[in-house]
Formats: C-alpha cells, structure tokens, sequence
C-alpha cells in the first residue's frame, strides 16, 4: 500500500555530520549565510539561527532543512549523509565564481536539485540511468574548432540530428512533442527563474538531463520559447564536457570565449533545426513573387519561428542581404491560436493543485506519484516533492494524471 516507507528523521544530530556538511557545501557553492537567509525568511531562517546549525549548537525543522536542501541543488538525505558523500551535483561547482546574481544562482540549484530528486525517483525502477541512456544515443561534440566557424557548426548538427530523426526539411510541428517522444532521457521544465534567463541546461551524472525554459517573459511567445527548447536542446546533447557535466544559462555571458561561442553555435543549430535551409529555399520558390516582409510572414508561420531569429536566418540562408533583412517590418506578427496550442504545456499551465510550483509539475509531478503508488515514497514525502499543502489529496491527484493519457499534439498548424 503506497506511504509505508519510513520516513527520516527531522532533526539531524547537533553535532553529526549534517552542520559540517551545511557549512561546507555553502561555502563550496559560493554563498553567503545573509543570501541563505534573504531567501528562507518565510521560514523563520536568520542568520543567527543558520550559524548555530553550522556549528552543531542547534539544528532546523525537517521543513527547514528540506528547504536547505532545495537551495543547495540536493535530496534532503543529502544533508544527513557522511561528510565524503554530502555534496550538490557537481556540475553546480561550475557556477560558483560566475559573476551571475544570487537570484540566477540560487533558481539554478533548484532546478537542478529536483532534478536530482527525479534521477532518485526513476532508480527505484530503471536500471540505467537517464544520463547513461542518453550518453549511450548521443555523442558529446564539444570541439568547437576554429574561431567563426561557430555557426556552420550548429548546422552540422542540426542537420545530423534531423536526419536522424527523419524530419526531413519539414516544419515541426511541436517541440514540446518531439522532445517527449524522441527525447525521453530529458526532463522539460517548465519554471519561472528570474525573467533575464529564457532557458538553462543541465548535465550531470548525478541528475536527469534538463532543460528549463522560462513560462514567462519573451517565452510568453510560443515560437520564442520552442526557439529556446531547440537550443538548449544542442547544449544537452553536444555541450557536455569530458567529465560528462555542463550547465549553460542562456542569455547570460559567463565571461569566456568558449562559453560565447558555444552559446552561437546552440543558435545557429536552433534556426536550421526549426527553419531547414533547404525547406527555407523551398518555401521562397513557393512565393517568389512576394515581397520580403511577405515572405518572412510566411516563413515565421510555416516554421514557427520567432521575428529576431528569424531575420538573422534570412541572412544565413542567403535569401537576403544584411540592408534587405534590417528593412523588414514584421516585429508585431504573433502566433495563431494553432500555434499556442501546439506549444503550450497544457499538463503544467491547467496543473489541479495551484500551489504546486511549475516546476514540479508535468513529467516530474507523474513520476513521483508513480513512486507513491508503488509504495516506494510515503504521502507526506510526496507532498514535500510537489511543494503541496498537508491536507490535500495524494490519492485524488494520482488518479486524476496516472489514469488520463497524457495528450500529445501532433497535428500541423
């Protein structure tokens, strides 16, 4: 019967291995107490109290260590194991002297921390990994060769990767789709960091290969945001370093020459996987006679894609000239309602439990009920996953997302 596991304790030893690995893992992960604290005041956390837990002198609620936890990018279990296996993902290290805002640092780790607890919830009943699933389909390619030839090689790639997948050069219909059934080793998130981060990637052993986009912001655009999945797509399969580990913000400069060059290489693969240059010379032929603001109409429709991604498109495809593609006048034209359907995450925007953060809805809200069902995680454990109130309904909820298919778009707009 699901909820018969036992449960943990809620307050570690005072002077047991979890305030030693408090104080170490903050300082490794680069932050203040004062920023600890500035985002946990709603639990009553000071800067006090978190020194007292870091020298063993007192320890915080299980409500207040879950949230600890959640800030470090870790598993409440995480703070209670032995110095030696207390550690974050590693791929975190990666941010610790990035000159980003406590803000973006600290809506990194969490997604990455749930990410962390969905590879927890998948070991209890896969035995590979998601890492090792997609490390088995996908090669890295992370040579970038020569300085400028960033953008003929996103386009290697994307064409690598549709020819893979039999795409052809027509249009995809739904990213969101594709990337569920041709891309079932990643997580989609769907969360709302702070606005200046459309979308992040993350890649590490330890967790389930992520991408978050933004709900919010320019991403409120639909074509913009499958914009975004197609790029952090190419940085999940093709960024990953030699130790295995990548994690890119975009729109963040991370002060590196490689981390730009990476960041125009995941754009340009994105334009030519959505918009084909071959499909794109097609579609011009279907309408030579229209003018270029027509044009771009019509191929932002037939693509999907956005109006600044897709005049710098324009450009690389050789359709027009630099004065030509600055002329157009197109910047007001939005999706349809086809469009819209096709790409909004539906399963996460209509979730049943308002409370429950977006980022922990959807895939990752199904299987930790899933775990739930097959007694693997106790109802209050579940309720601390989804972010839920005390007294709602697990079994209500399981029956409401386990027992309806999930629905997939799959018609063209």
């Amino acid at each position: 019967m699901p909820g018969t596991t036992r449960k943990t304790s809620v307050r570690p030893a005072h002077k047991g291995p979890f305030s030693q690995n408090l104080r170490v893992v903050r300082k490794s992960l680069g932050l203040t107490p004062q920023t600890v604290v500035d985002h946990l005041l709603s639990l009553g956390v000071t800067v006090k109290a978190l020194r007292g837990w870091e020298s063993g002198r007192s320890a915080p609620t299980r409500e207040q260590t879950q949230a600890l936890a959640s800030l470090f990018g870790m598993r409440f279990d995480d703070l209670l194991e032995p110095p030696s296996r207390a550690r974050p993902p590693r791929v975190l290290y990666k941010l610790a002297d990035k000159p980003i805002n406590a803000d973006v640092r600290l809506a990194t780790f969490r997604i990455a921390g749930l990410a962390r607890e969905f590879a927890f919830l998948l070991s209890e009943r896969e035995q590979e990994s998601r890492s090792q699933q997609l490390r088995r389909r996908f090669t890295p390619d992370p040579t970038l060769g020569n300085a400028g030839e960033e953008h003929e090689e996103g386009i290697r790639l994307a064409t690598e990767l549709r020819k893979q997948l039999r795409l052809g050069t027509r249009p995809i219909p739904s990213m969101r789709t594709l990337l569920r059934r041709e891309f079932p080793e990643i997580w989609v998130s769907y969360a709302r960091p702070p606005l200046e981060i459309s979308g992040l990637a993350l890649v590490d052993p330890d967790i389930v290969p992520t991408i978050a986009v933004n709900l919010g912001g320019r991403n409120e655009n639909v074509w913009t945001l499958r914009f975004h999945l197609a790029h952090e797509l190419c940085h999940v399969l093709f960024d990953r370093g030699n130790d295995l580990r990548g994690v890119f913000l975009d729109r963040f400069e991370l002060a590196t020459n490689l981390v730009e060059a990476r960041e125009k290489r995941a754009n340009a693969f994105a334009a030519h996987f959505l918009a084909p240059h071959e499909g794109m010379r097609s579609l011009r032929e279907q309408f030579k006679a229209a003018t270029l603001d027509h044009f771009t109409r019509e191929a932002m429709v037939h693509f999907g894609m956005h109006f600044q991604a897709m005049k710098l498109h324009l450009r690389h495809v050789a359709i027009a000239s630099q004065e030509e593609v600055e002329a157009v006048q197109v910047e007001d034209y939005l999706p349809d309602e086809g469009w819209i359907k096709q790409e909004r995450p539906e399963d996460v925007l209509q979730f049943l439990w308002k409370e429950v953060p977006e980022e922990r809805r959807g895939e990752f809200a199904r299987t930790a009920l899933q775990s739930w069902r097959a007694g693997k995680i106790t109802t209050s454990r579940t309720r601390e996953l989804l972010g839920a109130g005390s007294g709602r309904d697990i079994d209500a909820l399981a029956s409401t997302l386990l027992d309806s298919p999930v629905q997939e778009t799959i018609a063209q707009p």
